[in-house]
């Protein structure tokens, strides 16, 4: 059973959205993983 779902692409979008550099997608997705996602 999933414990933690992390909706990367919202990250992508706000990311996109701003126009920098950060969040980084992959960053947030290590951190993620890491979590237990």
């Amino acid at each position: 059973m999933t414990e933690l779902s992390v909706n990367v692409n919202a990250v992508a979008f706000l990311r996109n959205r701003r126009g920098l550099p950060w969040p980084s997608v992959v960053d947030l997705s290590r951190i993620a993983l890491e979590a237990g996602a």
